[in-house]
């Protein structure tokens, strides 16, 4: 199984998302985590998954982004996740 590295920007990210959810709702924020940790696992396991991401690093041009199960508005994308919306 292949490591998941998280720049130390991405761990802000997704601290920074749980705690906006978890002021809202709690138990959605428990589930984000949930959610996220069994992504990047399943990242680890296969790699390839995700559809590709285009970027202008020629270092990044393999990149992927996989929706985070259940939290379809939140995408992990190599060093960040990103919000397209407000809903979960």
């Amino acid at each position: 199984m292949n490591d998941v590295i998280q720049a130390p920007e991405a761990s802000g990210d997704l601290a920074s998302h749980y705690s906006y959810i978890a002021e809202h709702n709690p138990d959605a924020a428990r589930r984000f985590s949930v959610a996220t940790e069994k992504t990047f696992a399943l990242l680890a396991e296969m790699p390839g998954i995700g559809a590709p991401y285009k970027v202008k690093n020629p270092h990044m041009k393999e990149l992927r982004r996989a929706l985070i199960k259940d939290f379809r508005n939140y995408t992990p994308r190599t060093s960040k996740v990103e919000k397209s919306g407000s809903e979960w």
